[in-house]
């Protein structure tokens, strides 16, 4: 470039009010731009600089590009001057700053229609948006700032008339205006300082917390050492043939469920399988803190209720104890239809005799059975006030049968589950819960809420039991239960999504990859066979925008 030509161009960078450092060899080697004085001449079409502008691009084309200049005169029909004015000024802007060449420049006149009063769509999105915002974030640095307070931060903005000026320009260039962000930041700035102080609640609470759970630890360590191993040592049961005879033997917590807990249970050894003795689920994901709360209750003979969402694993958890403790389990299942014969017993015809035969209640309280009461909180009160006698641990009188008085065994424990805590159904989910006689929900001296698994035990879970699938397959099947079971705790879907679903979704992928290898769709149409199909039309609108989100995302 010429001497006159770098001067010209000096020029045009001058009247945008533009500061140019230079290279040793006169090229140029970065714009600062300087203010916004450039963004008012460029929104207003060069009311005070325009012409002069116009004429100093005229000049340098005529002086450095002829054959350029030539022929975009020759394609418009015009002077260059005039043609100058078929470009948006913000355009010049960018050629003086730099953004742009000078044959782009010319070329996308030639381009345009002879005839066009406006060349559209001139500069690249990516160049436009590149200059813009290089401008507007030098303006925000020098004419906003951001200050701290007592409070918290403050969002300072220009005076009015800059501010005014400079929200209708960004406005019209698709630019957030500062206007509406410094809106935003203000809200942010309140919620932070909500979150801070919540955090600080929290901090506190999970350090009180941490100090109650050592206390624990150490209060039922002592107490499972010192005070209850002994009445465990020589408990013994004889059987019938049928049952076995089996004596109790204390064992390591730690040995026995494989998680660091430094107390002993008592564990039964038989003479031969129990037939009431659960399988041991080698895949069982123990959880420490509630399987801990289930030993104490164990060991100190108390009883315990498990609240929970639907599919949570209350039952499966005491049910998993008594496997691995070796221990009898019984189970009964709660509805409005339980009755108190059902529960006692009831005369029967047989062989033209009155027989009485014993209800749940006496057969499970005869035994060594860890007895769970399954959604107990479904029971007809009147009917739940038969089960108090025995959860006190007093023995059981039958009117039904002269008065029969049934003893527990001293080794029959009691634990109750519910989807509620035994006052309603708060969540408007579970219909037919129904509120219970506190003197009833008093005789549960040991409680424990059981939420859903967290992501990387859903994740260990699903790999043990669906094995055949991928890793990809796994992260994807996790991240969409993550996404349904925050909208299920923010209420925006009343379907849960349990462990339980989370491998029959596992099962209905593997068996769309047999029978369709390869099939993109496989995995959508396991959720949709064991999720959307069950869904109402309410929560199907949700569930099916998390899917699309997850699964084709």
């Amino acid at each position: 470039m010429t001497h006159a030509a770098i001067k010209l161009y000096e020029e045009i960078r001058d009247l945008f009010h533009v500061e140019i450092e230079k290279n040793p060899d006169g090229s140029f080697k970065t714009v600062n731009v300087e203010g916004f004085d450039y963004l008012v001449i460029a929104e207003e079409g060069h009311k005070q600089e325009g012409s002069k502008i116009r004429h100093a691009v005229k000049r340098f084309f005529k002086e450095n590009y002829p054959s350029l200049y030539d022929s975009v005169e020759k394609h418009t029909g015009d002077t260059f001057y005039k043609a100058t004015h078929r470009t948006p000024p913000f355009v010049i802007y960018m050629m003086a700053a730099g953004q742009i060449t000078p044959e782009e420049y010319a070329q996308k006149i030639l381009d345009a229609p002879a005839d066009a009063e406006v060349v559209a769509n001139y500069v690249e999105n990516d160049k436009f948006v590149a200059t813009l915002y290089k401008a507007y974030d030098f303006w925000s640095k020098e004419q906003a700032t951001v200050t701290v307070t007592s409070d918290g931060f403050k969002f300072v903005l220009p005076d009015s008339d800059k501010l005014k000026m400079l929200d209708a320009l960004m406005d019209s260039m698709a630019v957030p205006k500062l206007g509406d962000i410094k809106k935003q930041f203000d809200q942010v700035t309140r919620e932070l300082t909500k979150v801070d102080a919540y955090k600080k609640d929290a901090e506190s609470l999970a350090s009180a917390l941490k100090k109650a759970e050592k206390e624990f630890a150490k209060k039922l360590s002592d107490l499972s050492s010192k005070m209850l191993s002994k009445p465990f040592e020589s408990v013994e049961t004889k059987g019938d043939g049928s049952i076995p005879n089996g004596k109790m033997v204390m064992k390591p917590a730690k040995e026995v469920f494989g998680l660091p807990l430094k107390f002993e249970v008592p564990v039964w050894e038989w003479d031969h399988p129990h037939p009431d003795v659960p399988t041991v689920d080698a895949d069982y994901i123990f959880r420490e803190d509630l399987l801990t709360r289930a030993l104490y209750a164990i060991i100190s003979n108390q009883r315990m209720y498990l609240q929970g969402d639907t599919g949570s694993g209350k039952t499966t958890l005491v049910e998993q104890i008594a496997a691995r403790l070796n221990w009898p389990f019984g189970r009964i299942n709660f509805d409005s239809e339980i009755t108190r014969m059902d529960l006692i017993g009831r005369d029967t015809m047989r062989e033209g005799k009155t027989e009485f035969v014993d209800g749940f209640l006496p057969k499970f309280m005869s035994g060594p059975y860890i007895l769970c009461f399954d959604e107990i909180d479904f029971v007809r009160p009147d009917v739940a006030y038969v089960m108090q006698a025995a959860l006190e641990g007093n023995g059981l009188v039958i009117t039904e049968d002269g008065g029969r008085r049934v003893q527990p065994h001293p080794m029959m424990r009691m634990f109750g589950t519910g989807n509620t805590v035994g006052q309603g159904d708060e969540k408007g989910m579970y219909q037919g819960a129904r509120p219970q006689s506190l003197a009833f929900l008093d005789r549960f001296t040991i409680w424990a809420k059981v939420p859903y698994l967290t992501a990387p035990n859903r994740k260990k879970l699903l790999q043990s039991r669906v094995p055949t699938l991928t890793e990809e397959e796994v992260s994807v099947i996790i991240k969409y239960s993550d996404e349904h079971l925050t909208a299920f705790y923010q209420a925006k879907v009343l379907q849960p999504i349990s462990p339980r679903g989370i491998v029959a979704i596992g099962h209905a992928l593997s068996f769309n990859n047999m029978v369709n290898p390869g099939k993109k769709d496989n995995l959508q149409e396991a959720l949709y066979t064991v999720v959307l199909d069950r869904a109402t039309q309410a929560d199907y609108a949700t569930l099916k925008g998390i899917v699309d989100r997850v699964v084709r995302g």
